[in-house]
């Protein structure tokens, strides 16, 4: 889930405009742009698709909590299965927390590219504003001990959230 809807989705689309529409292929000798400098135009991609990845997964992970007493009896071995409903929590916790946790990165990394001119660094801050939609998933998944169906609607709020953090994050994208 991280990797496909996380690394692929995020990296993909540039990827492919910067090596189809644009036709800048990497592996041609006639190429306008070096491998090198595709990996470099592709970099940013790639760091934003470590917090959407993390999103991603999170929706996976409370799925599989509230589905572990089932999975089991199924033979499914997800990870809540394997290590846990605890360990799934803290889990849960991390990659709502971590993808936050990139905001703060990628204010600094502006800064640093900046020389320390917050003009326009806010604006990797901007996914920031989705975190009190975060706070009632956080308590209910990770803290909370609510425990199968009663989980339904944190699958759905998580996948909220990671709309609402993407939005952001594109609008702050387009603001810097």
């Amino acid at each position: 889930v991280f990797v496909y809807f996380g690394i692929v989705a995020t990296v993909g689309v540039p990827y492919l405009y910067l090596t189809k529409v644009a036709c800048f292929s990497p592996t041609s000798n006639q190429t306008a742009i070096s491998q090198r400098e595709l990996q470099q135009l592709l970099y940013p991609s790639f760091l934003h698709s470590v917090p959407i990845g993390f999103l991603a997964t999170a929706i996976i992970v409370v799925n599989n909590l509230r589905d572990r007493h089932t999975d089991i009896h199924a033979g499914k071995k997800t990870v809540a299965v394997r290590f846990g409903g605890k360990f799934a929590k803290i889990e849960y916790f991390i990659l709502v927390v971590g993808s936050y946790g990139f905001c703060l990165y990628f204010w600094l990394l502006e800064r640093e590219k900046d020389r320390g001119d917050d003009s326009k660094a806010w604006t990797a801050l901007l996914p920031i504003l989705s975190f009190p939609m975060a706070i009632p998933q956080l308590k209910a998944v990770a803290f909370g001990g609510k425990d199968g169906q009663s989980l339904n609607e944190h699958v759905g709020g998580t996948a909220r959230l990671q709309m609402i953090y993407c939005i952001l994050m594109t609008m702050g994208l387009s603001l810097s």
